[in-house]
């Protein structure tokens, strides 16, 4: 059965990102093999990367960083809406050290709160963050180059300074490959790593969210005088 909780863009997306230390800690049990169902739990798990559909046919994916770096981990979520080519991508930093004292922190808050993009070393621009939450959106440039990678091996690194933060590749493809599938865009020209694939699906529709109509509350109390 079908999850039919809906749960909101916000909360999910705070959800996923706190979850990243306790995924990680999940590497050495085959998670992919426990987890594979976009719809259900923790959804579709693949290595170091998962997907979570929710019942409007919205997915999130999201990927960790492989091991503990000086600087900390990162995460990208990636929001994908049902028959839009448009795919947001939100970085978040995760420094390992106490945020008060880390001097990953210190040093973003001298030098702008700013860190660059790098995809097999090549620089892809820089991403502007929030100086609190330390998270930032991707532009659709780098969006779609990272995209455009998916299928490969990618060294994915944000850096700043002497300070370098990693999210892994490793289930990438297949992640984006099952949101493909869930969302009808394998063999379509919305696909995300599907294109060529055959046959070819029906992008589906997003599911309007469900409407909650209270229901009339009548007094129990006897209305005769």
């Amino acid at each position: 059965m079908k999850n039919t909780l809906l749960i909101s863009q916000d909360k999910l997306t705070k959800t996923m990102f706190s979850a990243a230390t306790i995924f990680l800690a999940m590497t050495a049990v085959h998670a992919s093999d426990v987890y594979d169902d976009p719809f259900e739990g923790e959804g579709f798990v693949k290595d170091n990367w998962q997907v979570v559909c929710d019942n409007t046919l919205t997915c999130r994916a999201a990927g960790y960083s492989e091991d503990g770096t000086a600087s900390g981990g990162a995460t990208i979520l990636l929001t994908v809406t049902p028959k839009e080519s448009a795919v947001k991508a939100k970085l978040k930093l995760q420094n390992v050290d106490d945020v008060e004292t880390s001097p990953a922190n210190a040093w973003l808050a001298s030098h702008g709160s700013r860190v660059s993009l790098y995809l097999n070393d090549k620089k892809y621009g820089m991403v502007e963050l929030d100086s609190a939450s330390l998270s930032g959106d991707l532009s659709t440039g780098q969006t779609q180059q990272l995209l455009a990678r998916a299928k490969q091996n990618t060294k994915i690194e944000f850096r700043s300074g002497p300070y370098r933060w990693h999210v892994s590749d490793s289930g990438l493809s297949a992640v984006l490959l099952k949101l493909d599938e869930s969302q009808g865009r394998v063999g379509t020209p919305l696909a995300l790593v599907s294109k060529n694939n055959q046959p070819s699906m029906t992008p589906k529709s997003a599911i309007p969210i469900p409407k909650i109509v209270a229901a009339p509350v009548y007094s129990t109390e006897d209305s005769n005088p």
